[in-house]
C-alpha cells in the first residue's frame, strides 16, 4: 500500500462476534413471529360477504397468525362493544357510508380511521357520513382515493 494512502478501515468493532466460516448455509429468511404472546396485538375483521370472512381465516392461517390473535365476522356478529385503536376499511363507498355509524362507533376517542377503495368523486359524500371523524389527509392516486382521520376526543372521555 503507498504510504500516504490511509489503511482501509473495517466496519468491524472488537466485540463484534467473529464471522461465520463461509461453508456454513446461512438463512437470510426474515424471523417473524406471527403469534406474538402480546396481548394486546389482537385484529379484528368485518365483512358483509361469508366469503370474504373464510377467504380471511384461509388467509391468516396460511401466514401463520394463530386463532386467538384474529376474530372475523359477520355485521350481525360483532360484538357490540368491540372497541378498536384503528380502523381500516378498503370497500366500496356504498358500504362505507352504510356502516358509517357501526365503524365509528368501534373506533376509541382519537382512533385512527383509514377509508380506501373510493373514488375521488366519492369524497364529500363519505366525509358527510362519518361525522365523528376529522379527516385529517387524503392520497389520491389516478381516480383512486384514500382517507384519514382521527376519531374526535368524546366530551365524556
Amino acid at each position: 500500500m503507498p504510504a500516504n494512502q490511509p489503511e482501509p478501515r473495517s466496519s468491524k468493532t472488537e466485540n463484534d462476534a467473529p464471522d461465520k466460516a463461509s461453508s456454513e448455509p446461512q438463512d437470510h429468511t426474515p424471523k417473524t413471529d406471527n403469534s406474538s404472546s402480546d396481548p394486546k396485538t389482537y385484529s379484528v375483521g368485518v365483512d358483509i360477504d361469508p366469503q370474504a370472512i373464510s377467504a380471511s381465516a384461509d388467509n391468516a392461517a396460511r401466514n401463520g397468525i394463530a386463532k386467538e390473535r384474529i376474530s372475523l365476522y359477520l355485521p350481525p356478529q360483532m360484538p357490540k362493544d368491540l372497541q378498536a385503536d384503528i380502523v381500516l376499511a378498503n370497500i366500496l363507498a356504498g358500504p362505507l357510508v352504510e356502516l358509517a355509524q357501526p365503524i365509528m362507533a368501534m373506533l376509541k376517542s382519537g382512533g385512527q380511521l383509514v377509508l380506501s377503495g373510493l373514488l375521488v368523486e366519492q369524497k364529500e359524500n363519505l366525509i358527510a357520513a362519518y361525522t365523528d371523524i376529522e379527516f385529517t389527509q387524503a392520497h389520491q392516486q389516478e381516480q383512486w382515493l384514500c382517507l384519514y382521520g382521527i376519531k374526535k376526543q368524546s366530551v365524556y372521555d
